[in-house]
């Protein structure tokens, strides 16, 4: 994003990045039991329902293969989406395509990501988000659009996708069929990752250097102050 704004704007930034959520979590197989599915038996995606996250084309893609997986489908619009409208008439035809709406439940949420074959993030515009390194930090193998954003964020550790059907089938069938042992290496290389560059701290502490920086020199516009980022 920073590129972005000195590109299009010829305007230096601040760069601060999302960062993971500092919370007491445990796994747990509650909410795969209450829907009746079993870990390493789905997917999921997650976020608003627009265009530009690319839900009812992932889910469209599931719809038309022969994957034995059920795709579930967190997050909702507010306001009347041609996403939403799409993606309840997938779910009427098959059955794989399981909408939770908004899950207000972290703990849920995150044992969704976290017990998943898959994390596919379709996000194809905004930089990184956060929903993508919610993801990451607990340890969910992750397929994500290609763009440059969501490469900065995993770095070598996920997979992939263009948005044609077939390049996400193959990054879907890559995934299911890793070893036990390279899966659970890219996903502790993954949240490595989360600790060593999105960290709650390291964060915290560069907004406190900016607005401290800001406030000594009695201004707030024109301002950029150098990050680990």
């Amino acid at each position: 994003m920073s590129d972005v704004y000195t590109a299009e704007f010829d305007a230096a930034s601040t760069v601060i990045p999302y960062c993971a959520p500092n919370i007491e979590w445990q796994p747990s197989t509650a909410v795969l039991d209450r829907l009746g599915m079993d870990p390493n038996d789905y997917l999921v995606i997650a976020g608003r329902h627009s265009p530009e996250n690319n839900i009812h084309r992932v889910a469209e893609t599931v719809s038309q293969s022969s994957l034995e997986l059920t795709l579930v489908v967190a997050g909702t619009a507010n306001y009347d989406s041609p996403v939403t409208t799409r993606l309840a008439e997938i779910a009427d035809a098959d059955e794989r395509i399981v909408l939770l709406g908004h899950v207000e439940s972290r703990q849920d949420f995150f044992d969704l990501l976290h017990h998943a074959t898959a994390y596919v993030h379709g996000h194809s515009v905004g930089g990184i988000n956060p929903s993508l390194i919610e993801a990451m930090s607990v340890g969910a193998r992750t397929i994500a659009l290609d763009t440059p954003f969501n490469r900065e964020a995993l770095a070598e550790h996920g997979h992939f996708f263009s948005i044609d059907k077939h390049d996400l089938l193959d990054r879907i069938v890559e995934t299911q069929t890793e070893s036990p042992a390279a899966r659970q290496a890219a996903l502790c290389a993954v949240r490595n990752r989360i600790r060593e560059v999105y960290s709650i701290d390291a964060v915290v502490d560069a907004y406190e250097s900016v607005l401290t920086t800001a406030a000594s020199m009695g201004r707030s516009t024109g301002l950029v102050v150098p990050t680990e980022w």
